[in-house]
């Protein structure tokens, strides 16, 4: 019986570390990414951050509240790159089997389902070049973060005020910056800056406006577009909805954008959704009957809520000029949506909010 029980337990240790891989980033974050895609910190990982102070020496003017904000924005930066290496760790593997499916209707001879593959392989492809972008880029800004340590005051606030932004954190958290010498005003980046060219109208909510160079970035607040549920799932949702939406207007380098924010409230339900892939369509009905389609900049997953377990997805598509002016005009009734599940149509709630950001963009830079 001791055989057998220390047998089992053998099999079962096995087979755990047989589903579970120990990767490192760029950075040298460790981390396990398991059979079903998801990931958690390695232990080290979670009892210590990145920076102590026992290994990297803090310049005196650092108070213990700047230390730790400068440790909270090392932690959520690191975040994001682990979040960008999963992305492209998931499309890797996404490659992978497409290329077997591809060599699979080879052998059969299956034309058609060959072609078909062919074409969503190239649709990864594409969404590859993309995430390794990302990812590199969470890579660098990750180390730049952690040298922010051996700057000067005047350089360390610049350089804060500008991550900050870049993260959208609050700008209450800034406050503490200044807490440490208030006599001492942060400048203003060389060729960048974070202020308002001129009076923002009442209406409109910024959340964030920076300008590089001849490069403006606008970004509206977010705004509640529509929630739903699917009917079959409405007695297991009675007192709130599935899928919480918002949308922001951004403008960036000339090209507007809107951004979807989507929120579910179920693990499962977000199995089951899959994601919004690369060029997926959006399809827009305006109450005239007319009808925009307009297609994602980036293949958007899910990331998990640390605290609540919900489910955020973010995913930009792009706005041409035409589509600027018609949503401009009209507002809208519904919108269509293409995950990797399928194609979903959602009623909106709140009609004119896209039409009442674009104005706001329009009036802000003009």
């Amino acid at each position: 019986m001791k055989y057998l029980l220390m047998v089992t337990l053998y099999i079962t240790l096995c087979t755990n570390m047989a589903g579970q891989r120990l990767l490192t980033t760029k950075s040298g974050q460790n981390v396990y990414i398991m059979s079903d895609g998801t990931w958690k910190y390695h232990q080290s990982e979670v009892t210590e951050t990145s920076i102590t102070s026992n290994e990297f020496p803090y310049k005196p003017f650092m108070t213990p509240e700047m230390i730790g904000q400068l440790r909270s924005v090392i932690k959520e930066i690191e975040l994001k790159e682990v979040l960008a290496f999963m992305v492209l760790d998931s499309l890797n593997k996404e490659i992978d089997h497409k290329k077997m499916k591809i060599s699979q209707s080879k052998r059969l001879k299956n034309k058609l389902e060959q072609k078909q593959f062919e074409k969503e392989l190239k649709t990864v492809e594409k969404a590859i070049s993309l995430a390794e972008s990302n990812y590199n880029s969470a890579s660098i800004k990750v180390e730049e973060v952690k040298k922010l340590r051996l700057q000067e005051y005047e350089d360390y606030l610049k350089d804060m005020n500008i991550i900050t932004q870049e993260l959208n954190i609050p700008e209450e958290s800034n406050l503490i910056l200044q807490a440490a010498n208030p006599e001492v005003k942060a400048p203003s980046p060389e060729g960048i800056t974070i202020k308002k060219s001129k009076p923002i109208p009442a209406d409109c909510f910024i959340a964030k406006d920076v300008t590089e160079g001849k490069n403006r970035t606008l970004e509206l607040k977010k705004e509640y577009l529509f929630s739903y549920t699917p009917e079959k799932l409405k007695s297991y949702f009675k007192d709130k909805d599935l899928m919480v939406t918002d949308i922001a207007v951004i403008t960036e380098k000339n090209i507007t954008k809107l951004r979807l924010f989507q929120k579910l409230i179920s693990k499962d339900a977000s199995k089951n959704y899959g994601h919004i892939p690369f060029e997926a369509l959006m399809r827009i009905s305006l109450i005239s009957g007319k009808k925009i389609d307009i297609y994602s900049l980036e293949t958007s997953y899910g990331e998990v809520e640390n605290y609540t377990g919900n489910v955020i997805y973010k995913t930009d598509f792009l706005l041409k000029d035409s589509d600027v002016k018609a949503l401009s005009e009209v507002p809208v009734d519904t919108i269509g949506l293409m995950w990797t599940s399928g194609f979903e149509s959602y009623v909106l709630y709140n009609l004119d909010v896209i039409m009442k950001q674009l104005s706001c963009i329009k009036r802000v830079i003009n």
